[in-house]
């Protein structure tokens, strides 16, 4: 089978855009795949799936799968009593898609989520490890940490490049989910 792949780094990042222009440039993506011949389409970007693949699946007339179903399942497979914690861009913590699904299966779970702008930038510059990245992530994780979470989901594609830095900011006992 052949893959056919769109990278749009002419746009990014997602994460700090509107859910009206996340939606309109996924709806150009799909479009352009379909007229490629597309017969199924996998949204790998979080930020997409959270603000547009709901919003697109209908009219998208061939499958549509987002992150955040793979998210929550991987999730779900580790998570024992919780609490979780869920970090992504601005967009994905405030759309509530992660915080929903996930209460939506497990009720009775804490659910924690933050959103972290400086991670995604962090990546893109090659910064995974070091002084200020180990000083940001921290700062972004501290209220988790105090809330003791088990798991942590990575609600960004981003992130999983940042695991060494998590795994050591939150220590051996916090599992890391990759959305992805």
């Amino acid at each position: 089978r052949d893959i056919l792949y769109v990278g749009d780094t002419a746009r990014v990042p997602y994460g700090n855009k509107s859910a009206e222009m996340v939606t309109a440039y996924s709806r150009e993506i799909i479009h352009f795949l379909k007229k490629k011949g597309a017969d199924r389409i996998v949204v790998a970007c979080n930020t997409a799936s959270a603000l547009a693949v709901g919003k697109l699946r209908d009219s998208a007339s061939v499958p549509l799968h987002g992150m955040i179903e793979s998210g929550v399942r991987a999730a779900l497979e580790v998570a024992g009593s919780g609490p979780v914690g869920v970090i992504g861009t601005s967009a994905t913590i405030a759309s509530g898609a992660y915080q929903t699904a996930l209460s939506q299966l497990r009720p009775d779970w804490k659910i924690l989520a933050q959103a972290t702008p400086l991670l995604a930038p962090l990546v893109e510059e090659s910064w995974l490890e070091g002084e200020v990245t180990e000083k940001v992530v921290r700062r972004y994780l501290e209220p988790m940490m105090r809330e003791k979470i088990r798991v942590l989901v990575l609600a960004c594609t981003h992130y999983p490049l940042l695991k060494g830095v998590l795994g050591k900011v939150l220590g051996g006992g916090v599992r890391l989910v990759d959305s992805s």
